[in-house]
C-alpha cells in the first residue's frame, strides 16, 4: 500500500497537467485564428508559441513530457477545424510541439536556471536569442517545409513567416505570463501602487498606439514609412526603468495587442497567399519586435544592476555590522604605501586614541614599542609579498598602560593576483597573556608544593631522630653546662616541626573536612547559583532522589564538584541547550565509558550518586579516556586549564567513592559522581547540612 500511494498520486499529477495544457493550448490555437488576417490568414503574432513557451516554463521539467502531449493533442483539432486537412493538422501539430520543446529547454540552458520569471537581463536574453531568435529559427524550417508542402509558397517565405510570428508571440506573450506568476508568487508584496503605475503605462502606450494609427491610411504605412509610430519606443523605455522588467513587458504587451488589433480590423493591405510576404508585413513585424526588444533588454539590465548594487550595500552593511561589533580592530591598508583606507572602530578602543588617529599610519607605528618594530616590520613584508603572517607586539596607550597585541594579516590580490591590500585582524591579547603567565605561575607554585610536600616529609624524618636524640640526653642527666645545650636543640627541633607543618599544608592545600551531608539538600541549596551560572540560553532540570541520601564528605568540595560539571556542560553547549542534575540511589554502580576511583570498592548500603548530563557537542571514545587527566582540555586556548575534571576525580576518590563519564558525539555527555551510603546521622550529632 506504501508503494501504491505515489504512483497513483503521479499519475494524478501526469494526467492534471496533460488535461490543462490540452485545454490551454487549444484556446490558444482558437485565439491565433482569431486575430488572422483575411483574406491571406497571415498571423502577426501566433499566441500559442508565447503562451505554451510560458506555461511550460512555470511546470516543473518532469511534467514536460505530460504538458507537451496534452499541447499536441490539442493542436490537432483546433487545426482539424480550421484547415481541413488530416495530415496539415498532425504534422503542424508535431512541429508545435517540438518548437515548444525546444524553445523551453533553449530558455533553460541559456539562462542556467531551473526557475525562470523574467527578472533579469539573462533570462531576458535567454529568451529572446535563445529561443525567439535561435531555437525558433530551427523549428521554423520545419514548419516551413509544411507550409511549402499543403500552400502554394516558397520554402523562404514560410519560414520567415513562420519565424516571425512565432517569435513575436515569444518575445511579448512570455514575458507576460512568467511575470505574472511571479507576481502571484509574491502578491503579498505587490502594492496597489505599483499595479496602479503599470495600469497607467499600459493605458499610456495603447493611447498613443491608436491615435498614430488612427492618423494614418493603414498600419503598414505607419510602421513603414513614418517615424511618428516609434514615439511610442522612449514610452516604453520609460516604463522598463520606473517599473523594471515587469512594467516592459506589460506596456510591450499592450503595445502589440492594440497592433494586431488594429491590423485585424483596419485595412491592412497583405497578399492573398499564406506565406506571400513583402515590404509591408516586415514592416509591421520589425515595429513590433523593435518595441519588445527596446523595452525588456534596458529594463532588465537595470534591475541586475539595481539588484547587484543592493547586494553590495547588503553585503557592506553586514561587513560594517560585524567589524563594528567585534572587539578585534579591523584594518585594511594600501600596498605598498601602508596608507589605510579602512579601520574599524575597535581600533579606538584597543590604542586609546581617537578612531580618525587610526587613518595615519604614523600613529600606529608610534605607538609600537620599539624592541617590538623588527617583528612587526617583517611581519608587514611577509603579507605585501603574499604570505600570511601572526604577529604579538607591545603598544604604549596615551594613558601609560601597556598591552599585548596579536595581529593576523593577509593578503589581497587583484583579478591579475597582485597584491593590493594588507588585511589585518588586531586583537588585544592582554588577558590572555596575564592568564597564561598566571597559569604558569600556578604549574610552577604546583611544584613547588610538590617538592615542598616531599622535602617536608623527609625533613620531619630528621628532626624526629634529633627530638629522640634529644630526649635520650635528657634523661642520661647529662652534666649541668650541657642542660642549655638540650633545651636549644629541643626548641630548634619544635621551630623545624613546625615549619614541616607549614609546608605540608601548602603542598596539601586546605585539609579536607569530612562530615556527614545529604546529598539532595546539597543539590537544592545549589539550584539557584547554578541557574545563574547556566545563564538563559541553557536550560536546567533538578531532579532529587525519593529518600534522603546521606554520605559523609567535605560539603565544600562536593559543591565544587558539581560546579565543575555544570560549568563542563555548559561550556559544550554555546549555542544553548539543556542541562540534567539528577541525584540518585542504586545498589550497584552503573556501567560508564570511562571510570575512576573504587572499581572493586565495596558500599554494605549502596551508593548515593549525582549525575550531569548535558545535550552539548559530545567527545569522541578518544578524548574520554583522557577526560580525568591533569591539564587535559578540549576547550581553546585561554577557556580552560584541564584541572576540572582531575580535581573532581580527586575529591570524589578521597571520599571513597568514583566517578564515570559516558559520552557521544553530537548527543551529550554524563559525568556521574558516585559515594558510599552511611546511615543517617543521630539527631544530636552534627550536620553540614543543618
Amino acid at each position: 500500500m506504501s508503494q501504491a500511494a505515489p504512483s497513483a498520486g503521479s499519475a494524478r499529477r501526469t494526467l492534471l497537467v496533460g488535461a490543462g495544457f490540452f485545454a490551454l493550448s487549444y484556446l490558444a490555437a482558437e485565439l491565433g485564428y482569431a486575430i488572422q488576417l483575411h483574406p491571406s490568414q497571415v498571423v502577426l503574432v501566433w499566441p500559442p508559441s508565447g503562451i505554451m513557451l510560458g506555461a511550460l516554463l512555470l511546470v516543473d521539467r518532469h511534467d514536460w513530457r505530460a504538458a507537451l502531449t496534452g499541447a499536441f493533442l490539442a493542436n490537432v483539432p483546433a487545426d482539424l477545424a480550421h484547415s481541413g486537412t488530416f495530415a496539415l493538422a498532425v504534422t503542424g501539430g508535431l512541429v508545435n510541439t517540438v518548437e515548444h520543446y525546444v524553445a523551453g529547454l533553449a530558455v533553460l540552458r541559456v539562462s542556467g536556471r531551473t526557475q525562470v520569471r523574467m527578472t533579469s537581463l539573462r533570462e531576458v536574453n535567454a529568451l529572446i536569442f535563445g529561443a525567439a531568435i535561435g531555437a525558433n529559427a530551427v523549428t521554423a524550417m520545419f514548419g516551413a517545409i509544411v507550409l511549402a508542402s499543403y500552400y502554394p509558397t516558397s520554402f523562404l517565405q514560410g519560414w520567415l513567416t513562420w519565424w516571425t510570428g512565432d517569435g513575436l508571440a515569444m518575445m511579448t506573450l512570455t514575458p507576460a505570463i512568467l511575470i505574472a506568476a511571479d507576481w502571484w508568487e509574491r502578491r503579498r508584496q505587490v502594492s496597489w501602487r505599483r499595479v496602479a503605475e503599470h495600469t497607467a503605462f499600459a493605458a499610456a502606450a495603447a493611447l498613443l498606439v491608436v491615435l498614430t494609427l488612427a492618423s494614418k491610411e493603414g498600419l503598414s504605412q505607419v510602421a513603414g514609412h513614418d517615424g511618428r509610430t516609434f514615439f511610442v519606443v522612449p514610452l516604453l523605455v520609460a516604463a522598463g526603468l520606473r517599473l523594471g522588467p515587469s512594467g516592459a513587458a506589460v506596456a510591450t504587451l499592450t503595445v502589440t495587442i492594440s497592433a494586431v488589433a488594429y491590423a485585424v480590423t483596419g485595412d491592412f493591405a497583405v497578399v492573398a497567399s499564406v506565406g506571400a510576404w513583402h515590404a509591408e508585413l516586415l514592416d509591421v513585424y520589425t515595429f513590433i519586435a523593435v518595441s519588445a526588444v527596446s523595452a525588456l533588454i534596458p529594463a532588465a539590465a537595470i534591475a541586475d544592476r539595481a539588484r547587484t548594487e543592493r547586494a553590495l550595500r547588503q553585503v557592506e552593511e553586514r561587513f560594517r555590522l560585524i567589524a563594528d561589533n567585534t572587539a578585534e580592530a579591523f584594518l585594511l591598508a594600501e600596498v605598498p604605501s601602508g596608507r589605510p583606507v579602512y579601520v574599524s572602530p575597535s581600533w579606538s578602543t584597543i590604542w586609546g586614541r581617537p578612531l580618525a588617529e587610526g587613518y595615519d599610519a604614523a600613529n600606529i607605528v608610534a605607538a609600537i614599542r620599539p624592541d617590538d618594530m623588527p617583528r612587526v616590520r617583517l611581519g608587514a613584508q611577509a603579507t605585501m609579498g603574499g604570505e600570511p603572517a601572526d604577529v604579538q607586539f607591545r603598544i604604549a596607550r596615551p594613558d601609560g598602560t601597556e598591552r599585548w597585541l596579536r595581529a593576523r594579516s593577509f593578503p589581497a590580490r587583484d583579478d591579475d593576483g597582485h597584491v593590493t591590500h594588507l588585511v589585518a585582524l588586531i586583537e588585544d591579547a592582554t588577558q590572555l597573556r596575564d592568564a597564561e603567565r598566571r597559569f604558569t605561575q600556578a604549574q610552577k607554585l604546583d611544584a613547588v608544593g610538590r617538592l615542598a610536600g616531599g622535602v617536608a616529609h623527609d625533613f620531619n624524618n630528621l628532626l624526629t631522630t634529633i627530638s629522640a636524640e634529644a630526649q635520650l640526653l635528657e634523661e642520661a642527666a647529662v652534666p649541668a653546662p650541657h642542660d642549655a645545650s638540650v633545651a636549644a636543640i629541643r626548641h630548634a627541633v619544635e621551630s623545624g616541626a613546625a615549619l614541616t607543618r607549614q609546608l605540608l599544608t601548602f603542598s596539601r592545600r586546605e585539609p579536607a573536612a569530612p562530615q556527614p551531608i545529604e546529598l539532595n539538600a546539597t543539590v537544592q541549596d545549589l539550584t539557584r547559583m547554578l541557574t545563574r551560572l547556566l545563564g538563559r540560553a541553557v536550560g536546567l532540570d533538578v531532579r532529587l532522589a525519593d529518600a534522603p541520601a546521606w554520605i559523609r564528605a567535605d560539603r565544600t568540595q562536593v559543591e565544587q564538584v558539581l560546579l565543575n560539571l555544570v560549568v563542563n556542560a555548559r561550556d559544550a553547549m554555546p549555542t544553548g541547550g539543556f542541562v540534567q542534575v539528577v541525584v540518585e540511589l542504586v545498589a550497584a554502580p552503573p556501567a560508564m565509558d570511562h571510570e575512576e576511583g573504587r572499581m572493586n570498592g565495596d558500599a554494605p548500603m549502596g551508593w548515593a550518586g549525582v549525575s550531569v548530563r548535558d545535550t552539548g557537542t559530545g567527545m569522541p571514545e578518544a578524548v574520554v579516556a583522557h577526560a580525568f587527566e591533569p591539564f587535559f582540555t578540549t576547550k581553546p586556548m585561554g577557556r580552560g586549564t584541564g584541572l576540572g575534571l582531575s580535581t573532581c576525580m580527586q575529591i570524589v576518590v578521597e571520599a571513597g567513592g568514583r566517578i564515570g563519564i559516558t559520552s557521544k558525539p553530537g548527543v551529550g555527555t554524563t559525568v556521574r559522581a558516585l559515594f558510599p551510603l552511611m546511615e543517617p546521622p543521630e539527631s544530636g550529632a552534627p550536620r553540614a547540612n543543618s
